[in-house]
């Protein structure tokens, strides 16, 4: 009888010793099922980003002016800005391209423009279409140069400034681009917008208003261009 006891003992250890190797087996065999689960997640999500046709970057920047003149009370901070750009790119064929300028005016109110926002056809290497509001490419200051974080100076260079001479910026179509010459490269762009308004009295200019227009006031189209 103790002899039997004994046996069914040691019968009992040994389902006992199966069983926690079967539960550990079990146990173990979730754990990979989840590993594998995770890497298929993070497979998909690597291949999601890896196959894309769409960008999107943002950009901007922001400045403030201070001002020292000859006079009594001249001494101010004249400038308070804020300039976000955005860029979606779709694919290497089509791009937007927008800035928003928010700035305080003298007299305390935030002033919010669109400086510009154009949507961009790249139909070779060579050659953009961009329509939209564009800055003006005459003089390279306006669409190169002007913003607070590139110009350095003070103000615009003569000629440069808002109502001068030099257009701001324009509402229509450019076809515009870069070719290599010898060793060099040109970039060129012709453009055909509703042009500027003048501000005149008596045949005398007092100003150009070029901030870029949806009107056409005297139902002509501006044509230009720049290399």
């Amino acid at each position: 009888m103790k002899s039997r006891i004994e046996a069914l003992e040691r019968e009992l250890e040994e389902i006992k010793g199966k069983l926690e190797e079967q539960a550990e087996e079990s146990a173990t065999k979730e754990e990979l099922e989840a590993v594998q689960e995770e890497v298929e997640v993070a497979k998909a999500e690597k291949d999601e980003w890896k196959y894309y046709d769409s960008k999107v970057h943002l950009a901007g920047y922001g400045a403030v002016g201070f001002v020292s003149e000859d006079g009594p009370a001249n001494d101010r901070f004249n400038q308070v800005a804020f300039n976000p750009i955005f860029h979606y790119l779709y694919r290497d064929l089509i791009m937007l391209e927008a800035e928003l300028e928010m700035a305080i005016e003298p007299d305390g109110e935030t002033e919010v423009a669109l400086e510009y926002m154009t949507v961009d056809w790249f139909i070779n290497d060579y050659m953009a279409l961009v329509a939209g509001k564009f800055l003006s490419p005459i003089g390279q200051f306006r669409q190169a140069l002007h913003p607070a974080w590139v110009n350095k100076l003070p103000t615009a260079p003569s000629g440069f400034g808002h109502e001068q001479a030099a257009p701001t910026a324009d509402v229509g179509v450019q076809l515009r681009g870069g070719v290599p010459i010898f060793r060099g490269y040109g970039n060129y762009a012709v453009f055909v917008t509703n042009g500027p308004e003048l501000d005149e009295d008596g045949g005398e200019i007092h100003a150009v208003h070029s901030e870029g227009f949806t009107s056409n006031e005297d139902n002509n189209f501006l044509l230009g261009g720049a290399y």
